[in-house]
Order: structure tokens, then sequence, then C-alpha cells
């Protein structure tokens, strides 16, 4: 399905009501900020014979009128669900464990609880945490493919060597360039040590509390005698996200890079507009990948500046969200998740 411009929206009006991250229910590390800091933390490891195994983390803490709050995180196959409960307990009572038949009545009173047992935090702390660093989606790699004016063929734009002016000034405008050795940030399967096998610079952004590593396609080793340019290929194609800088006004065609992973596909046009170059964004995704913002505007130019790294930034992280929703990405993250809980249940309910 291809976006072209497809609202009212002026690119002057661009806010940030309009460009939100979306899918952010996976940005905060609940349990490693709010659970195993706290002075009253319990964790109850669980079977149940629909949802399979879960994890259940309970915080007490103090509030007015002598009352107190649970906050609970329970974790299970599918999902994350987070509750506050108002516990009305006396302050000696207080001290004692809560109850996990009370707590999993209020938050999923489904829940068989027959096979359940409490873990002391020191054992499985850590591996809580690991559960939940797999969960966050808080660094993307994204594709940057070089397209010269008239070409069509992925031969063509893999084997491009030396970038145009237009390219450069672009790739400023999204990021910065930086050495990859001894590089400490999110290297997105860059080498950072031989600087060999990709390269020796690439571009990088931390941009909203995100890290991003794009792969830039004259940024990684062309090698002479390889026509396919796999080396290449072997980092771009394997992106959720490509975004292509397409010179002169050959359409592209989405499909033009085969890859069963590429999602979504963002193209980039330069073209010449009140005296100095603007940016002509249109928009691809597979079947499989639900609709996601922000809308283009009509038409979709943008200024050489932030408006564009903003919107395009916001549009690529979203796409790459958005992907993970379609059932190629969405299974094997549940499968993921599912074997990662059910080490947690061999660890400590069954052994």
């Amino acid at each position: 399905m291809i976006e072209v411009g497809s609202s009212d929206i002026k690119v002057s009006k661009l806010n940030k009501e309009i460009l939100q991250v979306e899918y952010r229910e996976s940005d905060t590390a609940w349990f490693k900020e709010s659970f195993i800091m706290a002075e009253q933390h319990y964790t109850f490891v669980g079977r149940d014979k629909h949802i399979g195994p879960f994890v259940v983390s309970v915080v007490r803490e103090p509030a007015k009128n002598g009352s107190h709050i649970l906050r609970v995180l329970l974790r299970t196959k599918k999902e994350d669900i987070i509750e506050c409960i108002v516990e009305n307990t006396k302050k000696s009572k207080a001290k004692k464990k809560p109850s996990i038949d009370a707590v999993l009545k209020v938050i999923n009173p489904d829940i068989g609880r027959q096979n359940i047992r409490r873990v002391k935090e020191s054992r499985i702390t850590q591996d809580l945490l690991q559960f939940e660093e797999r969960q966050i989606m808080k660094q993307f790699k994204i594709g940057v493919l070089y397209c010269r004016e008239g070409q069509s063929d992925e031969r063509e734009m893999f084997s491009n060597e030396q970038p145009s002016d237009e390219f450069k000034t672009f790739l400023k405008l999204i990021g910065r360039k930086v050495s990859l050795k001894g590089f400490a940030g999110f290297s997105g399967g860059l080498d950072t040590s031989s600087l060999v096998a990709t390269g020796t610079h690439s571009v990088y952004n931390e941009w909203r509390g995100y890290e991003i590593m794009f792969h830039v396609s004259t940024y990684l080793p062309f090698a002479i005698d390889d026509a396919q340019q796999l080396q290449r290929k072997r980092h771009l194609g394997n992106d959720i996200v490509l975004i292509v800088f397409k010179e002169g006004n050959l359409p592209y065609a989405p499909d033009s890079v085969t890859s069963t992973f590429n999602h979504v596909i963002i193209v980039v046009q330069p073209v010449p507009y009140k005296n100095t170059t603007w940016y002509r964004l249109s928009v691809a995704r597979k079947d499989s990948v639900p609709s996601f913002g922000p809308e283009l505007p009509e038409p979709a130019l943008f200024p050489p500046d932030h408006i564009l790294a903003e919107f395009l930034l916001t549009k690529a992280i979203n796409g790459e969200r958005a992907s993970y929703r379609s059932s190629i990405f969405a299974t094997k993250l549940l499968e993921t998740r599912l074997g990662m809980l059910l080490n947690i249940e061999q660890n400590y309910l069954t052994s």
C-alpha cells in the first residue's frame, strides 16, 4: 500500500500533537523503575491452564488515611498489565505480604491461583530485568539507500560509491556522522572494532530518548568483485524500515529491493522549491502492516530543516513499531516472549 499526501495538514502547522510516537506501551521499564527499588516488593510465578506461565510483581506503597496502594505488574505471554489497587490495611497488617489471591482477583479474575509460588526477589530480579529489556523498543536500525537519477535496479543503487552533495546534506538533517571505532552507543549491528566489515563511519541520532543507527549504503564497504554488493544489502535488506533517497523524477517501485524484512519504504526526493532544495516524501508499507502516523501533508513537501527530521524520524519509528503488529513479526515476538516466561517458570516454579 502506498501513501501519497492524504490530509490537509500543512507543514507549517505540524506540531507535537501530530508528531506523536505510537505504541508507546513498550517504552517504560516498569519493573526497573517502579518495583526493584521499593522497600516492600514481592514476586510470584505461576501457571494457568489457559494463559500459560505468568509473573506477578507487587509493590506496597503508603497512601493517605492510613491505607496503602498495591502497584501490580502482571506479565503473560501476550501482554503486560499494570494496575493500582487501594488496600485498606492498618500499618501492622501492611508488614505482611499482600494476598496474591486478592491481587489476581482484581487484575484478572479468570487466572487460576492453584499453581503459584512466591519467589525471593534476590533470585529472580536479574531474570525479570532481562525479560523487560527484551520488550523495550528504544533502539532502532534504519536503512538509508542512495538512488541516483535514472536508477531503478537494486544492483545499481547498492553500487553507488560516492554520495552527491544533496545526499550528504540530507544525512546531516537526520543525524550526525560518527566514527565507528570504539563507538559506545547503539551500533545497530555495525562493527565498532575492526572497521573492516562495515566501514569507518555511519550516521547516528539520539532522538526523544531513542537511539537510531542508520545503515547508510554509501558508508558501507564497496566490493569491486561483487555486482550485487551483498555486504551492503545484508544490512539494509534486514532493516524493517528502509529510507530511499531518490534523485530525479523516475518513479521508485517499492519492490525495487527484494527483501523479506523491509516492511516500510520511505522515499525522500529532493526537489527545487522556493529557490532552495525541499524534500517530497512518499511512504509504502506491506499490506500486513497496519496504518501509522503521522499522516503525510498535502503536498508532502518539507523544508530542509528540523521539520523534515522530526516528521521523518516519527514516521520511521512508528512504521517499525506498526510492522511488529504484522503477522510475521507478531508471531516471532510472542514466541520469544513465551520462551522467556517458560524459562522463568522452569527455574522458579517447577524446579
